[in-house]
């Protein structure tokens, strides 16, 4: 069995999507109800309903961090995670080798590479479904195996 076939295998059998889409959903609701709470506070005019939600919603944030580097650390998908990296900052590279000869091409070729790898690094912090649907297909293709 290869490494990608034990990484699909792993992610398969602890139903690790549907768990990152219960942390995104339960995130969103915790963030959308404390800005309720914050709405409510200002409305109202009690100061210690803002700073709260405030507060609570950065507590909430860091722990949607903590559970989305668990998450992608439990199920290995880390070296996926590393090769959309390679692959957004490169990509602009496959498409024009015109770079070797102008280095105003090259500049503008780095800085779309730069700003690919910046949506990429938003899609992995705030859409782990997304990364891991992504990193089961890629570790079937490179296993051999078919994904239902």
């Amino acid at each position: 069995m290869s490494k990608y076939a034990r990484k699909l295998e792993k992610m398969e059998s602890g139903k690790w999507f549907m768990k990152s889409v219960v942390l995104l959903g339960s995130g969103i609701l915790c963030m959308v109800l404390l800005e309720l709470l914050g709405a409510l506070g200002s409305a109202v005019g009690v100061d210690f309903l803002e700073a709260m939600a405030e507060t609570l919603s950065g507590v909430v944030f860091v722990v949607y961090l903590v559970g989305v580097l668990a998450l992608y650390t439990v199920t290995g998908t880390w070296g996926y995670i590393l090769h959309l990296f390679k692959e957004a900052f490169l990509l602009p590279w496959r498409f024009t080798p015109v770079i070797v000869l102008a280095w105003v091409f090259f500049l503008i070729e780095l800085a779309i590479g730069f700003m690919l790898m910046a949506v990429v690094e938003i899609v992995v912090l705030f859409c782990p479904p997304l990364v891991l649907h992504l990193a089961r297909n890629y570790y079937g293709n490179r296993s051999g195996a078919m994904i239902a």
